[in-house]
């Protein structure tokens, strides 16, 4: 697989979308690299996210810089930014000492999860409490289906991360989510809430993706013995694609709360309640304050509110 289609799949021109989603961003970052910018397609006319998958195809064809270098270059302008660092040509390191032990091999870029930049790794604590919460975000849109704009989730999750608020959010965010990653990023921490952003269908299944980027369905029933396995309890589980809240029942028992539509939503719409909803918790409001949070945002952004549907309705006393 070329770096180009790596990158791809691994989502990573929806996080450069969700950064350098300006014309004069954009250029900043070429300039940066030492790119021509006039050598490479101009920036407009298409989704930032398309524009970028361009930008990455002509730098494969050997356009100007490589894409490694332009992760570097992305890196140095946002320091903080793990997925950039992930993704970078590494600095070169001096040799280890005579007589001492090789270097550990650095990890692959594929199969983990990037935490989002801004938000310390807190212990996880109780939902009503004001200090941090671990929020896993699983996002797949695979080739064949509709397109979704997940990279404006990303752009929403990344301004509530760094935002100064009484309760710190930590995001680690899984783009291009493949089936066989699910299991690893659940036991990779502590979580109090995952959250699903993609396609759902009617009869119960959720569309993450093959090796080759295509659909491959996981049923809930599947997903809820992988979290039962993984946590004792989770907080919640937002499920933001379409009928995802018919399956409420069935990951009642491996969460407290279950947030999920019972209609079709689009990704418009699902970002509108998501940004609702974490703002809420993130000011220090608990699970169902939250949810009419998103609720309301939605009807501030002209979507059918009565969509989405929250297991149990009534909050409990935190």
């Amino acid at each position: 697989m070329s770096q180009y289609d790596e990158f791809r799949r691994a989502g990573v021109f929806d996080i450069l979308a969700g950064v350098f989603d300006t014309e004069a961003k954009s250029r900043a970052l070429l300039e940066e690299t030492d790119a021509d910018p006039t050598r490479l397609p101009p920036f407009g006319g298409v989704p930032p996210v398309a524009y970028w998958r361009q930008v990455g195809r002509e730098l494969s064809y050997g356009m100007g810089p490589s894409l490694s270098d332009l992760m570097a270059a992305a890196a140095r302008l946002y320091p903080g930014n793990s997925a950039f660092a992930r993704y970078a040509t590494p600095s070169p390191a001096p040799g280890p000492p005579a007589g001492s032990a090789p270097a550990a091999p650095p990890a692959p870029p594929r199969g983990l999860p990037v935490p989002l930049p801004g938000v310390p790794r807190d212990p996880p604590t109780e939902i009503g409490g004001r200090t941090s919460l671990r929020v896993l975000c699983l996002q797949a849109s695979p080739d064949g289906t509709a397109a979704l704009r997940l990279d404006r989730e990303y752009r929403e999750l990344l301004a509530i991360a760094g935002a100064r608020s009484p309760r710190k959010i930590d995001f680690t965010l899984s783009p291009a989510t493949r089936a066989d990653d699910i299991q690893g990023h659940l036991l990779s921490s502590a979580w109090d809430i995952v959250h699903f952003s993609g396609h759902g269908s009617a009869g119960g299944l959720l569309a993450f993706e093959d090796t080759l980027g295509r659909a491959c369905p996981v049923s809930v029933a599947a997903l809820a013995g992988l979290f039962a396995a993984a946590s004792a309890s989770l907080e919640c589980v937002v499920l933001t694609s379409c009928y995802s809240g018919a399956y409420a029942s069935a990951l009642r028992p491996v969460a407290k709360t279950v947030v999920g539509s019972a209609e079709p939503i689009d990704d418009r719409c699902a970002t509108a309640f998501l940004k609702g909803f974490y703002t809420a918790l993130a000011a220090g409001g608990n699970i169902h304050r939250a949810f009419a949070n998103g609720v309301s945002r939605m009807g501030f952004d002209d979507c059918p509110a009565d969509r989405m549907h929250i297991d149990p309705q009534v909050a409990d006393d935190r």
